[in-house]
């Protein structure tokens, strides 16, 4: 009896085990890694709660609850997430540590904290790259940097075409990727390698895709599959934005956010990625809606209070699209700081240095606002006119369209007024008009006689 009891306690505890262990992971393709090497993860599942970044962390692996500051960020493609970070240049383990993640398995919802522990070893990587994923519809801008006392050649692939790059060693080299050999909307493989380090990324790169018509296809066909492709289409007017500012300084630039799609954009987000917000800030940070070719400027603000290196992105999201201005600071002291957009490039770079009155700005005092553009070629430098905050500019009067209306209005008064003011007939000059419309209709006029 009671081997029998035991039996199905035993039977119990492995019914509720299976039922509940779950399979969802965080996944790495190896568990051992170099200092300075990229890492890579993935994490993908019936995941049903969009998992912010500040419930994704790296801590020390002798020490769960001690954080590890990393150059790292995380984003959602299709159905998967992935982490990248720049591991340390110190041997240690490390757990990466997602929270609350709210998913359903096997029929059961369940919220649980996912961890990955990973050695970072004695020995330096080659080389690393920054960022470690791209999502992105133009040419991208990425960062190699060279961890060795040697230089070296860097082999990128992207959609079967390869470049070399000439890294110096201990220094970092910036190339612009281009997509133009990119056709449809599709995630592919971004790799580099140089020597024995290979790294294979994800790049979800985003084309305004057409749908070809053949001579056949009649003309409510075509308007059919036409319609089926209709969307929105975001773009900034800008790529990137890379670089070198002085502590505890404030610098501002304007760039347009555009819709070239076939569709209206709606319920546009405008955000800053969690790693800069606290020294990146934009206005505004949504948009109602943006009609197809419409622009509408976004104001940027730049301002460190710490010495370092910092990168991140700003975003805009539709329903249907979206897209990024990559964005990498170094942050120092007594620079020279001022910059130019670059086109060709699609990036911001230093420029000689410009006072406001150079450039015809005005510097507005606390209490006004800039109405125009701030510009980052001199730090508070309105690009336009300084008014009180809070105020509305006044609307112009079109005095043109004011007289044509009360000159109408007089007019009609007029008539009115001399209608009302036509003096009446008399009885006496009613009776004659009557007796001679009586003659000239009968003709007795002159014709009748006494007999």
């Amino acid at each position: 009896m009671k081997r029998g009891i035991l039996s199905a306690v035993i039977l119990f505890i492995l019914l509720f085990g299976i039922s509940f262990t779950s399979a969802l992971e965080i996944k790495t393709p190896k568990n051992d890694y170099s200092k300075g090497e990229n890492f890579l993860a993935t994490l993908q599942g019936n995941i049903l709660d969009e998992i912010p970044k500040e419930n994704v962390g790296f801590y020390k692996g002798n020490a769960p609850n001690v954080p590890i500051a990393l150059t790292y960020d995380f984003t959602k493609i299709n159905n998967t997430y992935y982490i990248y970070a720049i591991l340390p240049f110190t041997e240690q383990n490390i757990t990466l540590r997602i929270k609350d993640v709210y998913f359903r398995e096997q029929n059961q919802f369940q919220t649980q904290t996912l961890e990955k522990t990973f050695n970072v070893k004695n020995t330096t990587a080659t080389f690393n790259v920054k960022p470690g994923f791209i999502t992105t519809s133009n040419d991208f801008p990425v960062t190699l940097t060279n961890n060795i006392d040697s230089d070296i050649n860097v082999v990128y692939t992207l959609a079967n075409i390869s470049n070399s790059v000439f890294v110096p060693s201990q220094n970092n080299k910036e190339i612009i990727i281009s997509i133009s050999n990119i056709i449809f909307t599709q995630l592919t493989s971004l790799k580099f390698s140089s020597g024995s380090l290979t790294y294979d990324f994800p790049a979800y790169i985003v084309k305004n895709e057409t749908i070809p018509e053949e001579e056949n296809i009649t003309e409510i066909n075509r308007t059919t599959n036409r319609s089926t492709i209709r969307e929105d289409n975001l773009r900034f007017s800008l790529q990137s934005i890379d670089l070198q500012l002085n502590k505890g300084q404030a610098y501002f630039y304007p760039v347009d956010i555009i819709n070239i799609g076939d569709r209206k954009a709606e319920n546009i987000t405008i955000s800053v990625s969690d790693s800069i917000k606290s020294y990146v800030k934009i206005k505004p940070a949504s948009i109602s809606n943006l009609d197809i070719d419409e622009s509408r400027r976004i104001d940027i603000n730049f301002s460190f209070s710490k010495k370092g290196d910092y990168s991140g992105y700003i975003q805009a999201t539709s329903l249907n699209s979206s897209d990024r201005i990559l964005l990498n600071f170094k942050i120092g002291e007594n620079l020279t700081t001022n910059f130019t957009y670059n086109r060709s490039s699609g990036i911001i770079q230093n420029t000689t240095q410009k006072s406001c009155a150079e450039l015809n700005g005005v510097r507005c005092v606390s209490g006004e606002v800039c109405q125009g553009s701030l510009s980052l070629q001199s730090s508070g430098c309105c690009i336009g006119i300084c008014k009180p905050f809070g105020q509305e500019p006044q609307k112009k009067r079109n005095w043109t369209i004011l007289i044509i209306i009360l000159l109408a209005l007089a007019v009609v008064g007029a008539f009115i007024w001399l209608k009302m003011k036509k003096p009446g007939l008399s009885a006496k000059d009613i009776l004659k008009k009557k007796e001679d419309d009586f003659e000239e209709r009968f003709e007795t006029k002159g014709k009748l006689s006494k007999v």
